[in-house]
């Protein structure tokens, strides 16, 4: 068993195609996740910059968090795959075509594992609630490194 482990949790993103607002963040958190090279990175929750249905904020959001020298995990939240269906406020709610769109860029939507003692459960929180189907992941990159294959 490993003595340490060591994670850094990300959240809100807001990575969007031609959008210079929050890329400026991004970067100074980037280049401190490469500085300090933890074990791994969970990013969840609006990594893309703000419409569900924006092919070009998924590629760009997956070449900037791919550019990322360690092992990364990712959830989605209600700007990657729409509102949830119960408490939503955004007019585009979760559906089977967003969370396959998330699942061909970022991998998996829920995820568990153990590390140096302790259990990790990561959950697509955007399903409480809703009648989605179960989904498989595409890519398999949900626990891989952070660049694309």
């Amino acid at each position: 068993m490993t003595a340490e482990f060591r994670l850094t949790q990300v959240a809100d993103l807001h990575l969007g195609a031609g959008q210079a607002h929050h890329l400026d963040n991004w970067i100074k958190v980037s280049h401190r996740i490469a500085r300090e090279r933890p074990d791994l990175v969970v990013a969840n929750g609006d990594l893309i910059m703000g419409d569900p249905d924006e092919e070009a904020d998924y590629a760009f959001a997956r070449e900037q968090i791919g550019a990322l020298p360690v092992t990364c995990r990712f959830l989605p939240g209600n700007h990657d795959i729409g509102d949830n269906v119960i408490s939503g406020k955004m007019a585009k709610r979760v559906n089977d075509v967003r969370r396959g769109r998330f699942l061909k860029y970022f991998g998996e939507e829920r995820w568990s594992f153990e590390r140096a003692g302790w259990g990790f459960v990561g959950l697509n929180s955007q399903l409480m609630g809703s009648a989605a189907s179960p989904l498989k992941p595409s890519s398999g990159r949900g626990s891989s490194a952070c660049s694309p294959s």
